[in-house]
């Protein structure tokens, strides 16, 4: 650690410059050498220059875990004014092991969505201890009209990823049992699209369905996903069928092994030259996967 013929000094301008630059370069060189405290931090994430807030939650980010009250601090810039200070915020949110973070990430989810670049960060923040709580908010994201499609498309995969890797098959099975879930109303186009971005993320970390793990939930998951595969079936195979849900439950087919040749037979009578372009598009993306 630094001596305090150093330290102190710097302590007093990071605390009372008028110079946001100065208060900036006192921060890095106490963090160089290893002098930050959480008090030093708190001073800086308050502060009304978004550079220096922004640097603070970045050097933060390590010592949350560590220090509860850092987080408290840091949450305050939740709804900063300043966009790429909340994006700081969404990257070291995903290091902080508390549930605070994980409904932090929620909350940011709904506003941000609509932002390519935020969205990103989002996913970017996704982890082990944060995944299960965070599923109703991913899925709602991954399903909603108004968000960037370059980051709502990368939800289901992301997430399905991070719980693979952490061999968390009961968040699988609950996302599964959420995306295949059939109440009062008939499958949707969103819900079928959903499937297929589930099963496809499933393929993608070399996993099938048996990831879902044993027990009630996992068991009920599969029978719904095996439901819903059937209704798309039948959905593909009625001419008199809304065209589009008809497109959306075609991607879905051919990702069950059991029943893959008779899907891939039901996709290749969608190529014929009397099929809508929707439906010979969708099958062909389905085939070339």
């Amino acid at each position: 650690r630094a001596g305090n013929t150093l330290v102190e000094p710097l302590r007093n301008l990071l605390r009372t410059s008028v110079s946001p630059q100065t208060r900036l370069h006192a921060l890095n060189i106490l963090e160089g050498h290893n002098a930050l405290t959480a008090d030093d931090l708190a001073i800086a994430l308050a502060h009304e220059s978004s550079g220096l807030r922004r640097n603070a939650i970045r050097l933060a980010a390590a010592q949350t875990n560590d220090s509860p009250e850092l987080g408290d601090a840091m949450l305050k810039s939740l709804d900063d004014p300043d966009a790429l200070v909340r994006m700081e915020l969404v990257y070291a949110l995903g290091e902080w092991n508390d549930p605070r973070a994980a409904s932090a990430i929620a909350q940011r989810i709904e506003h941000d969505k609509p932002d390519s670049y935020l969205g990103m960060a989002l996913l970017s923040s996704l982890n082990a201890s944060n995944v299960r709580a965070l599923t109703p908010s991913l899925l709602a994201w991954a399903a909603s009209d108004d968000a960037a499609s370059e980051s709502r498309d990368q939800v289901i995969p992301t997430a399905v990823g991070v719980a693979i890797a952490a061999n968390d098959a009961e968040t699988l099975a609950v996302m599964a049992t959420d995306i295949a879930k059939h109440d009062q109303q008939d499958y949707g186009p969103a819900q079928f699209i959903q499937l297929a971005k589930y099963l496809d993320a499933l393929r993608s970390k070399e996993a099938t369905l048996d990831a879902l793990g044993t027990g009630v939930t996992a068991e009920a998951a599969r029978t719904q996903i095996a439901a819903m595969l059937a209704a798309a079936r039948n959905m593909v195979s009625d001419s008199a069928a809304n065209e589009p849900l008809r497109a959306a439950a075609a991607i879905t087919l051919g990702k069950d092994a059991m029943q893959r040749d008779a899907d891939i037979a039901l996709l290749g009578e969608l190529l014929t030259a009397d099929a809508p372009e929707s439906l010979r598009a969708a099958a062909l993306e389905t085939l070339l996967d």
